[in-house]
């Protein structure tokens, strides 16, 4: 399901790629934010079984005839271009772009099998498997990563909250940002921050530190979120798009299911969640390196 609308986006804008991924990708921060208490208020009244069975109805009676019905593969399909311009305003802007500044959004197309040739697609994957595992990770153990620090239940919950509301302005800003800068300066300065956060978390000790924790988890995610999606499309272009966003989304699987068990196992061996959280620390400083490295094909040129 996230495939979808990640592919489905760079096909309907190019120069305002960004924004319109940040855009699509409000939707998982209003979705964060939103169904947890739903579903808490569901499960408590009527028990998890219900609650599989009014999102699976939901999906089968709003999902499926909203995408049967509104949404089109490509512009071209209903006689529109990308981003919504008409022929001779598309021409002008393309030829006004500067090449210079930032990697064409429209890099010639690779098959998945060439893209894996590439080492530049595996830096990316790695780039994507980190957030996921680490960041899965912890979300799993945090009421007791925070009740070692003495804080209750209720600040953990609290926190994820911050995260998905603070996510919102991230998202929309980031959208922004990405069509001013170069994807690859972003990706790094994002694992940067993610370094610094993990060391935050380590050192909490109260609910500020805690609240200050989740507003830049946040504001991370929510560039780290919109970022994943332009990539893709400007270095290995449109036409494969799908199944190589397919293949990434086994990276992304992946590291959300690497990360919980090592935590646990940790804690059940050392008896703290300190040691793991520092051998954690180890895959965001070489998702720096990673990203560092990861040079888009129109930038050797």
């Amino acid at each position: 399901m996230v495939i979808g609308p990640s592919t489905l986006v760079p096909k309907w804008f190019e120069h305002k790629r960004g924004r319109a991924l940040s855009l699509m990708s409000v939707g998982g921060r209003v979705g964060a934010a939103f169904f947890p208490p739903v579903n808490t208020w569901i499960i408590n009244n009527w028990g998890w079984r219900t609650g599989w069975r009014v999102w699976g109805i939901t999906i089968w009676l709003v999902m499926i005839p909203l995408a049967w019905f509104f949404v089109r593969d490509k512009p071209q399909k209903v006689n529109l271009n990308t981003d919504g311009l008409s022929a001779a305003k598309k021409e002008k802007i393309e030829n006004q772009k500067d090449k210079e500044k930032k990697v064409n959004a429209s890099a010639p197309s690779v098959t998945l099998s060439e893209a894996k040739k590439k080492t530049v697609f595996w830096l990316l994957s790695y780039c994507m498997f980190v957030p996921s595992m680490v960041g899965t990770g912890v979300t799993f153990h945090i009421v007791s990563i925070f009740g070692e620090r003495g804080l209750p239940p209720e600040v953990a919950a609290y926190t994820l909250s911050i995260v998905a509301i603070t996510g919102f302005p991230a998202t929309l800003l980031s959208g922004y940002i990405l069509d001013r800068f170069r994807i690859r300066h972003l990706l790094i300065t994002t694992f940067v921050l993610y370094s610094f956060l993990m060391l935050w978390l380590i050192n909490i000790q109260n609910i500020y530190m805690a609240i200050i924790y989740g507003i830049f988890q946040g504001m991370i995610m929510g560039l780290h979120g919109v970022n994943v999606n332009m990539i893709w499309p400007s270095y290995f272009g449109l036409k494969h798009l799908g199944s190589i966003r397919g293949a990434v989304q086994i990276a992304f699987v992946t590291g959300a299911a690497c990360g919980p068990f090592p935590i646990g196992l940790a804690y059940d061996y050392f008896g703290s969640y300190n040691e793991i959280l520092w051998i954690m620390l180890i895959f965001p400083l070489l998702a720096i390196m990673a990203s560092y490295f990861a040079v888009a094909p129109a930038d050797k040129n």
